[in-house]
């Protein structure tokens, strides 16, 4: 853009310094025609700069969404996957190996901390990341995050104090809850990074977005239709509360994942759109 915009401004430089076609007359003023010739060679050169900007913010956004992870995961963290992810251990061999580049992958984009002297372990690490992966695992991988801080606190309870905008705040004891049963339709720890997730779609430029533009906007009007008759109606507000959105969206997650056969029995327009959305059918695999 730099060398197009340089160019074209030594190109103009020339013309004047020549009089390029009459551009300046014998006394050195221009005419009204002189005038209306600089304006649409400065029009001219705004759009091929305008142009220019936007070749580049899509090529930056093809490049994101063909990262590809290529470093493998550590042995011990790969055994805290195989015992603490159902999902994982229904992965096929291939689908394996990309799952745990993608979880090294995001461990290594975060920084995961505590407050109060809690350590971080590699499993809650391994576990958090798993989690992310799972959800977003049918999605191209995309390194424009919004959030880049994971900070585990020991439960709900507790109220962080180092929580910024790009924080998601992970309740490690209702996150260990979640996992302990995987077929409950309850798990906080997914239902954090669902939420986290949808509102980071949201804050994204179009050329960054996680989700495809067509599919969230068609999820959204089948959940809209089907908020009275999912959960009974707890979801009310989603017409007018954003945080009521992501909430409902976090649940159908869980929901999605958990129990995927009954979600696609009682919801199947609601579930199918899910799957869709997130390029994944998890009924198939029960």
């Amino acid at each position: 853009m730099v060398q197009t915009t340089l160019s074209a401004l030594l190109f103009f430089k020339w013309w004047i310094y020549k009089g390029g076609r009459g551009l300046v007359n014998p006394d050195g003023e221009f005419s009204m025609s002189d005038f209306l010739i600089v304006c649409l060679l400065g029009i001219a050169l705004i759009a091929l700069m305008y142009y220019r900007v936007n070749k580049v913010i899509e090529n930056r956004s093809v490049v994101k969404k063909q990262i590809k992870p290529t470093e493998p995961l550590a042995a011990a963290f790969r055994v805290i996957l195989s015992e603490k992810s159902n999902y994982y251990n229904t992965l096929s061999k291939s689908d394996k190996d990309a799952f745990e580049k993608r979880v090294r992958y995001y461990m290594n984009l975060k920084m995961f901390t505590s407050e109060d002297g809690y350590a971080v372990t590699d499993e809650m690490k391994t576990m958090i990341a798993a989690t992310a992966v799972q959800i977003t695992f049918g999605l191209p991988l995309v390194a424009h995050s919004q959030f880049t801080h994971i900070l585990i606190m020991p439960n709900a309870s507790m109220t962080p104090r180092k929580a910024t905008r790009n924080t998601v705040v992970v309740p490690w004891k209702e996150f260990v809850e979640g996992y302990a049963q995987h077929d409950d339709g309850q798990n906080e720890g997914m239902k954090v990074l669902a939420s986290a997730l949808v509102k980071d779609d949201r804050l994204q430029e179009k050329s960054y977005k996680f989700f495809s533009v067509k599919k969230f906007e068609k999820w959204e009007k089948i959940a809209e239709q089907e908020v009275s008759n999912f959960m009974n109606g707890m979801f009310e507000g989603i017409h007018t509360d954003e945080r009521m959105k992501d909430e409902y969206f976090a649940q159908a997650v869980v929901y999605f994942f958990e129990l995927p056969i009954a979600f696609k029995a009682k919801y199947p327009t609601l579930y199918d759109a899910m799957s869709d959305l997130l390029n994944q059918d998890p009924a198939k695999k029960k």
